[in-house]
């Protein structure tokens, strides 16, 4: 009888491996992500008054207020990688600081993080505004400038690696801004070949330590770690028709399927990354417009939730099909126009906010130049709304829409992130080292965020 009862329960087990096996090759496993930002500004003893110590405090209740809002999820903090200016100094060009400078105060958070378990882990590895100023970007010489980046991957995975879940290998690779401004179409095309070919480094080193890993998981003993990888792009518009940026093929959708030169190695073999785990895109809609032909006119771009199924479908063919797609960064530019005299409508924007002389959302010293930035109650009223609008709704529109889509099988393949850019100076530095009405709105944006958290959908 017992013997029976044993072959009875092996073949119950082999029956549920096979079905278990066939739903995942139809349901693709997903990570639901619910993302925020730590900028180096939180580490900044300026701008929040506090001592290393008290940074990291700072920072860790902040995640336990959130996490202690419900059981069973986990939130993701990204955390920008500092290039060694994090106390205000200005980054000397001629200094080689990318590679190898990081404070133990980065470690020592991450460590409390993983003790505490209050959070997995983003690593951006080099945020785009500083990829051509921290000198990874050697001109454009394309060894030199891929050695570099590798480098960077290398030492910073030997200092972080226990402590890290994901590795975002490239931050808004197709921004026009990224790599230095060359002018002309062939200095553009190289500029981009060598972007890629740097986020390639970093993918092929990453995914052979995700392989070390895997055979060895006793290597880094941390549990529940993973080490999977992200690339981010920047959202400038749907096509070459409707983008904000000079040359069509910095657009997202120009970036990727435009001649495909940036996409060969030096043999003119096709560049895939086969085993990327996220394919994520920034979208600020406030930085979106396009000028509508034979007009002086600029509309904003915005996306219906359709639209962005049929953006990552597009996507998608770039990547493996295990790759799973979502927003890799949001936030509340707070460009708003002088004519505004209240806040009734949080999303009135001044469409060109270039040529004001100063955001109204910002204080200026005699000097002219800013003390404090985005403290304005409309600036506030925007957080909040950010919360409301892409956390809940259209994550939500999303999801139902990849769900009942032909070419995803399931919703599943929709991983969140969102990563508000602005919850270090909206929340944290403010909590640090705001004024009482700092705080207050603080503790409003917190709140929007727990909000929001308690209602994402796993």
């Amino acid at each position: 009888m017992y013997k029976y009862k044993l072959l009875v329960f092996a073949i119950f087990l082999l029956f549920a491996q096979n079905t278990f096996a066939k739903s995942s090759a139809l349901i693709p496993v997903s990570n639901r992500l619910f993302g925020l930002t730590i900028d180096e500004s939180s580490f900044n003893n300026e701008t929040t008054k506090l001592d290393a110590a008290a940074q990291i405090e700072n920072i860790l209740q902040e995640l336990r207020n959130i996490k202690n809002t419900a059981n069973n999820k986990k939130i993701t903090v990204r955390i920008v990688l500092p290039v060694g200016c994090e106390n205000d100094d200005d980054c000397d060009g001629n200094e080689k600081i990318i590679t190898n400078k990081l404070d133990t105060k980065y470690i020592t958070l991450m460590q409390l993080i993983k003790k505490e378990n209050l959070a997995d882990i983003m690593a951006e590895l080099l945020d785009s505004d500083i990829e051509s100023s921290a000198k990874c970007f050697v001109g454009l010489d394309e060894a030199k400038s891929v050695a570099c980046y590798l480098d960077r991957a290398k030492k910073m995975y030997t200092k972080l690696g226990a402590y890290v879940d994901i590795w975002e290998i490239g931050n808004e690779a197709n921004g026009d801004w990224v790599g230095g401004n060359f002018t002309g179409i062939a200095k553009n095309n190289m500029r981009r070949k060598i972007i890629v070919a740097q986020i390639k480094a970093a993918y092929d080193f990453f995914t052979e330590q995700k392989r070390v890993l895997a055979a060895e998981p006793k290597k880094i003993n941390i549990e529940n770690k993973k080490l999977e990888t992200a690339i981010t792009f920047y959202f400038s518009g749907i096509d070459v028709k409707k983008h904000c940026y000079e040359n069509d093929n910095d657009a997202l959708l120009g970036w990727l399927q435009s001649e495909g030169a940036h996409f060969k190695d030096k043999n003119n073999n096709q560049i895939n990354f086969p085993e990327l785990d996220y394919a994520l895109i920034s979208y600020y809609p406030d930085d979106n417009f396009y000028e509508i032909n034979g007009t002086n006119k600029q509309e904003k771009i915005i996306l219906s939730a359709q639209e962005w199924v049929n953006l990552f479908a597009t996507v998608q063919n770039n990547f493996g099909g295990n790759t799973q797609f979502g927003l890799g960064e949001v936030g509340a530019q707070c460009y708003f126009s002088k004519k505004i005299k209240n806040c009734a409508d949080c999303k009135t924007l001044l469409l060109d906010y270039d040529t004001q002389e100063r955001n109204p959302c910002d204080e200026y010293d005699a000097k002219g130049e800013i003390k404090a930035s985005r403290k304005c109650a409309c600036c506030y009223c925007a957080q909040v709304q950010v919360m409301q609008d892409y956390y809940i709704d259209l994550d939500a529109q999303i999801c139902a829409a990849m769900d009942a889509d032909m070419r995803f099988k399931s919703h599943k393949k929709y991983t969140g992130g969102y990563f508000n850019w602005y919850y270090s100076p909206d929340v944290l530095n403010k909590i640090a080292n705001g004024t009482a009405a700092d705080k207050e709105q603080a503790a409003k944006v917190r709140q929007a965020i727990i909000e929001a958290f308690k209602m994402y959908k796993n």
